[in-house]
């Protein structure tokens, strides 16, 4: 069974000194494609996200823990994130996974996910961390693999006042979008999406 959490806090691919490892850029390329096709800005990555996500990952591969809560005064995502220099205030959220050794799995795994899926259209982010730790191909188990995406709107202090809006698109429109950049989708998944109250 594969697990997942959301929060919410108050153009061309840039990579600064982070580093993506294979999957998580495969993430990258693939929540970018997505949002290209929605006719929503790409998402830059930056260091400090990076850090964040990265920490918190670990620390939930460490104690085999799903939460966006975290250990002492940092446990909240938005405390983590700005402990690493995005200054107070600034609009960030986090979308976190359990079960998935692909950013591929990953991110049909957050589409299917309402609060997830707001995450990834948020018209207001401009940044995003992504980090994946714990999976272990030895154990061919990818129970162990936890993934963090942190988000920022890093345009302005002042803009990201404003709480971000999550674009309005049909289900089709979404469902297009996603078979564009991970091919196609599961027909009982799709079916699901779109009826959710008959299951």
């Amino acid at each position: 069974m594969l697990f997942l959490l959301f929060s919410l806090w108050s153009s061309p691919l840039v990579f600064a000194q982070e580093t993506p490892l294979d999957e998580e850029r495969a993430f990258l390329n693939l929540i970018n494609g997505f949002r290209t096709e929605l006719k929503l800005s790409q998402l830059n990555t930056d260091s400090r996200l990076f850090d964040a996500a990265e920490g918190h990952a670990e620390w939930m591969a460490g104690k085999g823990l799903l939460t966006h809560s975290g250990p002492g005064i940092l446990g909240s995502s938005g405390k983590r994130i700005y402990a690493e220099g995005v200054e107070q205030g600034t609009l960030v959220g986090e979308n976190i996974a359990r079960g998935s050794y692909s950013g591929k799995d990953t991110f049909i795994q957050w589409f299917f996910s309402p609060a997830h899926l707001g995450g990834m259209l948020n018209s207001k982010y401009t940044h995003i961390g992504i980090a994946r730790r714990g999976c272990s191909e030895e154990l061919n188990n990818s129970w162990y693999c936890f993934w963090v995406t942190d988000f920022a709107d890093l345009s302005s202090v002042e803009s990201s006042l404003v709480m971000g809006e999550e674009a309005s698109y049909s289900d089709e429109a979404l469902i297009q979008a996603a078979e564009s950049v991970v091919g196609p989708l599961d027909s009982n998944d799709k079916l699901m999406f779109k009826n959710p109250t008959q299951f």
